[in-house]
């Protein structure tokens, strides 16, 4: 009989785009303003808290040895909606809201960050390498190419890529084909794992040497805004986290933990 028993040489957490400082997005409880007034939570951002709490418990019981961040750590001004849907405008209070999310997830671990979408942050610093600093992490900027230590495995990672396409797998494939394109020229060197956020759905193709993936998000649907009302459907998320694990022998395991969005925006009303 097969002993279906592994042993796991790495196991990394994948997380994306928690917009801390969305009113639809996940926010740590007790967070003050600089006046003393403590930033209450909707029925919804409690929910998300919920599940943060439960895929914590999952990395714990992983035991995860790296958490990976892909950028929108916070929501910033977001100039491109207008500021709409803000719970808190003051970068440093959504800079201190991450750190307090994030400071247990992270504790005792390898944490690396990425930089997001220009418009979440700000445009005189990079507000998400001076919050990687804080946690103690390694700020890779808008893209990295890393050799996973202890393993023959290399993952290339960024916060977007090709979204011209509104089907999964075209974007993921467009990623992929452009890294098979960059090898025949042999100007990039044999990546097994490509990974990407900024979509906020999760979807993963495995092929015989490649690992695609999309990583999850952290905030809800928001139909008021330029972007949810333009395509509504396109814009419902998913919520959660990817664990990506490497075996004793070089496999990789990519698994996804999702939750049932809430609804903080798009919630039915009586006419």
């Amino acid at each position: 009989m097969v002993q279906l028993k592994r042993k796991y040489k790495r196991v990394w957490a994948l997380i994306g785009d928690t917009h801390v400082g969305s009113r639809h997005a996940i926010f740590p409880r007790g967070i003050k303003t600089r006046e003393g007034n403590t930033l209450a939570l909707s029925r919804g951002q409690e929910l998300l808290l919920n599940y943060w709490d439960e895929f914590s418990r999952i990395c714990n019981d992983f035991e995860v040895d790296t958490v990976i961040h892909f950028g929108d750590a916070v929501e910033g001004l977001n100039p491109l909606e207008k500021g709409r849907g803000l719970m808190i405008s003051e970068l440093e209070v959504q800079k201190k809201a991450f750190d307090k999310l994030m400071t247990p997830l992270v504790s005792g671990r390898k944490f690396l960050m990425l930089e997001g979408s220009d418009y979440h942050g700000s445009v005189d610093t990079s507000v998400n390498e001076q919050m990687c600093e804080k946690l103690g992490g390694k700020y890779l900027g808008h893209s990295s190419e890393m050799d996973i230590e202890g393993t023959n495995k290399r993952i290339q990672v960024s916060h977007g890529g090709d979204e011209s396409s509104k089907v999964l797998s075209k974007i993921l494939d467009s990623n992929n084909l452009f890294d098979i394109q960059m090898k025949v020229k042999e100007k990039l060197p044999n990546v097994s794992i490509v990974a990407r956020a900024h979509s906020h759905k999760f979807a993963h193709i495995h092929l015989p040497n490649h690992h695609i993936i999309l990583i999850p998000c952290w905030k809800c649907n928001e139909p008021e805004g330029k972007l949810g009302s333009k395509s509504f459907l396109k814009f419902v998320p998913d919520i959660g986290g990817v664990i990506l694990l490497i075996d004793d022998s070089n496999r990789v395991s990519i698994f996804h933990f999702l939750f049932n969005p809430p609804k903080i925006g798009d919630h039915a009303i009586k006419v």
